[in-house]
């Protein structure tokens, strides 16, 4: 069973386990929808750079080294 915890991008209230990330199901949602964005992009730019990335989505660095880190993502 999970605890209650907040949200470390909303702020609100979820149950967190240890399949969760550290963000709400609605805030994941957004991760994913953002996730799948930038894959799209690297499939056809794959000498894409980490700063390309996030000046073309309009993102801070640590979002998109998020995606790394969870074995998303591998930019070359």
């Amino acid at each position: 069973m999970g605890k209650l915890t907040n949200c470390s991008k909303c702020g609100s209230v979820y149950v967190y386990d240890t399949h969760s990330y550290s963000v709400c199901p609605r805030c994941k949602s957004g991760y994913d929808v953002t996730y799948n964005l930038i894959r799209d992009y690297l499939m056809n730019h794959p000498n894409c750079s980490l700063m390309e990335l996030a000046t073309k989505f309009k993102l801070p660095v640590r979002t998109i080294k998020s995606y790394i880190e969870d074995d998303r993502l591998s930019i070359r």
